[in-house]
This record gives C-alpha cells, sequence and structure tokens, in this order.
C-alpha cells in the first residue's frame, strides 16, 4: 500500500518544463523528427515549436539536415543535452530514495505511536 507521501511524488498534476525537456532530450537522443518527437513526448505543435527553440538555444539540442536542400530534419541532443539529460535522471533517482526513507521513517514512527498508545 502506497502511503500518501509516495502518492503525492508520483501523481503529480502537470509535468513540469524540466520532465518535458528530459522526455523530448531523451526521444531525440539518437536523432528523431519533430513529429516523432511530438507524439511520444505528448506535446501539441505549438509547445513542441517552443520546446525546440529553447532547446536549440540553449545548445541541447541540434538541428541536422539529412540531404542538403532536403526537408527531412533530424533532432538530435548534443553531448550538453546528453548531459543534462544524465544529470536529470540521477536527480529522479535521488529523489525516489530519499523518498522511499521518508517514507520508511513515517511508517516506523507511525508503528511506535501505536505502539505507545496500545501501553
Amino acid at each position: 500500500m502506497q502511503s500518501e507521501f509516495e502518492v503525492t511524488l508520483s501523481s503529480s498534476r502537470k509535468r513540469s518544463d524540466i520532465d518535458i525537456i528530459a522526455s523530448i532530450l531523451g526521444e531525440a537522443r539518437e536523432g528523431a523528427r519533430k513529429t516523432r518527437i511530438m507524439y511520444r513526448c505528448n506535446l501539441s505543435h505549438r509547445q513542441l515549436q517552443v520546446y525546440l527553440k529553447f532547446l536549440l538555444a540553449m545548445k541541447l539540442l541540434k538541428l541536422i539536415s539529412e540531404e542538403r536542400g532536403s526537408k527531412t530534419n533530424f533532432y538530435q541532443a548534443t553531448t550538453k543535452g546528453r548531459s543534462f539529460l544524465d544529470t536529470y535522471f540521477k536527480l529522479k533517482e535521488l529523489m525516489r530514495v530519499e523518498a522511499r526513507c521518508l517514507v520508511e521513517e513515517n511508517e516506523v514512527a507511525a508503528k511506535e505511536a501505536q505502539e505507545g498508545e496500545g501501553e
């Protein structure tokens, strides 16, 4: 059974900008077309345009043309983008570990409180 704390952490109502950026970079890690990124990251075209512009400006993403004169463009995470993504996943894991520790501490405190009431 999940504690209230775990449920709150895992069921946020909306994704943060950081979560969306990580999702885009994850899809574009090896290169992806705009449509694939849009569908896989569950973004509207307008949202995608805003994030792509930002990620390109921050040099977390680069645009790659398949052939000269071709309209087929791929987006690929840069080294900086992959580093961001790695750091993002490390932080998420750290937060999970800390959340588990807090849950365990709360469970122990609740048990001790119940045992104290029973005496």
